[in-house]
């Protein structure tokens, strides 16, 4: 525990300074930079099988990404967000989610649309109510 605690002070020392000079490429490096700290501390403890952990803690990083992004109103960081979300779910529906029927993969899929069409929603949602601050 103490190791994780130090490895993420080390990683994510500075971050906000970054996200402060209001420079695109820096606020996507920040969020990549996390995405992939996540994924390795992650990789340490889950066992290889369990696949779909790290699509849905991906997902939670990418609506994270997301908020973080409106209330620092980071318009990069809210786009990467999106982008990891979708890619997080296209690889559980697309990967990690395997079933012999096609029933269950159809139901899968439908899930997977409505989850993407939900950010989405919010998303503007979230977007409507800064442009009429």
């Amino acid at each position: 525990f103490l190791i994780i605690m130090m490895s993420s002070l080390l990683c994510f020392i500075g971050s906000r300074e970054l996200l402060s000079r209001n420079i695109r490429i820096l606020e996507y490096y920040v969020g990549i930079k996390a995405t992939l700290f996540i994924n390795l501390v992650m990789g340490a403890f889950i066992d290889s099988d369990l696949g779909y952990i790290y699509s849905i803690v991906c997902l939670l990083i990418a609506v994270a990404s997301i908020i973080w992004g409106f209330r620092e109103e980071l318009k990069s960081f809210r786009l990467y967000g999106l982008i990891l979300s979708l890619c997080s779910v296209l690889k559980l529906v697309m990967i990690d989610i395997s079933y012999d029927n096609s029933l269950g993969r159809i139901f899968s899929f439908i899930i997977s649309g409505l989850l993407c069409f939900g950010i989405v929603w919010i998303y503007n949602k979230m977007s409507e109510k800064i442009t009429k601050e």
